[in-house]
């Protein structure tokens, strides 16, 4: 990425443990898993990382170099099905990002052989809007989220959004 002239932070990730756990026990009542491979088959972010872009017209580059290291076996594209605020109307879109599921063309010696990994692809602006909005409203780590909270998300994210706009001018400047 450094090499292509691409301007952005990687964070990688291993699923925590006991965050998995809970996954999988809340899964498992719907998924009824059977085997080990109903697993890996069900989570598909056991491996994570993160490219959040300076500059959001750079997803395109990031698209290409990953063709050229992975196998791309899903990409996923926000926004779609958005998740849904109770008793809150959004009036920006909410997440805009791609997430890719990938395996490594060449994969390096391990004891993990080839594993899906999954990469997200966003601007770093809506990294930072897109984690505020999961602890607060999806994981509810404060509580009960109240009307105003949801209404200052959607308005955090209309500003992320006309920010990502001057950002992709500002590069076209450049």
């Amino acid at each position: 990425i450094d090499d292509a002239g691409i301007m952005a932070i990687i964070s990688a990730r291993v699923k925590d443990p006991e965050r998995l756990r809970e996954k999988l026990l809340d899964r498992n009542q719907e998924a009824q898993y059977a085997s080990h491979s109903d697993i890996v088959a069900d989570i598909p972010d056991f491996i994570g990382a993160r490219i959040a872009l300076y500059f959001p017209n750079d997803k395109d580059k990031i698209e290409a170099l990953l063709s050229r290291c992975f196998n791309i076996e899903k990409t996923k594209t926000f926004p779609s099905e958005q998740r849904q605020y109770e008793g809150y109307n959004r009036c920006f879109s909410g997440y805009r990002a791609t997430h890719y599921r990938v395996r490594f063309k060449n994969p390096p010696e391990t004891c993990l052989g080839n594993p899906l990994i999954e990469i997200q692809v966003a601007s770093l602006l809506m990294h930072a809007w897109s984690e505020v909005e999961h602890d607060l409203a999806y994981k509810n780590k404060k509580g009960v989220v109240s009307f105003d909270e949801y209404e200052s998300l959607d308005e955090i994210n209309g500003l992320v959004l006309a920010g990502e706009i001057s950002l992709q001018r500002l590069q076209r400047l450049s």
